[in-house]
């Protein structure tokens, strides 16, 4: 389980005469030999073509994140949106990061969250496209189409980034 490099103090204290006397200490800097976490978009989910039927409402995208590998303490990954559609005007995003939980127990875990709200009133009768890319992983490393071993044989490939194409 990968556990983060940490630094750790070490102090000897000793009690003497009816009070705690510092002896002695150290710094020590725990050094994690683990393979860090990779995150990534699982690639089966790597293109979708989202088709507004109603301009009433705004549509929203629920982002599956995937992480090969345990970690002890909460993972922040950013990232970054590109494309003809403009964030502010086409669509809507909470935020640029994407946090998971730690992962003690499946060496791959996919958590979900909605990410962004497509403007459905807007024009997208010429199709416009979001790009999501996994940016940085604060103590993993982003995918770049790698494969792993999911679940009894079956394999799971992992990308960087995800395109969605907006339309009418």
């Amino acid at each position: 389980m990968y556990r983060g490099n940490r630094p750790l103090e070490l102090k000897v204290l000793s009690y003497e005469f009816g009070a705690l006397q510092h002896k002695t200490g150290m710094q020590l800097n725990y050094e994690e030999k683990t393979s860090k976490p990779i995150f990534g978009i699982p690639a089966n989910f790597a293109e979708e073509t989202l088709v507004i039927r109603s301009k009433d409402a705004i549509t929203q995208l629920i982002l599956p994140i995937t992480v090969n590998g345990l970690f002890q303490f909460p993972q922040t990954v950013k990232l970054a949106f590109s494309g003809s559609a403009k964030m502010g005007v086409d669509y809507e995003t909470r935020e640029a990061t994407f946090v998971l939980y730690p992962n003690t127990i499946s060496p791959i875990v996919t958590s979900h969250s909605t990410l962004l709200g497509v403007y459905n009133s807007r024009d997208f009768s010429t199709p416009k496209t979001i790009q999501i890319r996994l940016v940085e992983a604060e103590e993993g490393e982003i995918a770049n189409g790698q494969e792993f071993d999911y679940y009894r044989g079956e394999k799971i490939v992992l990308n960087d980034t995800y395109t969605l194409t907006v339309t009418e």
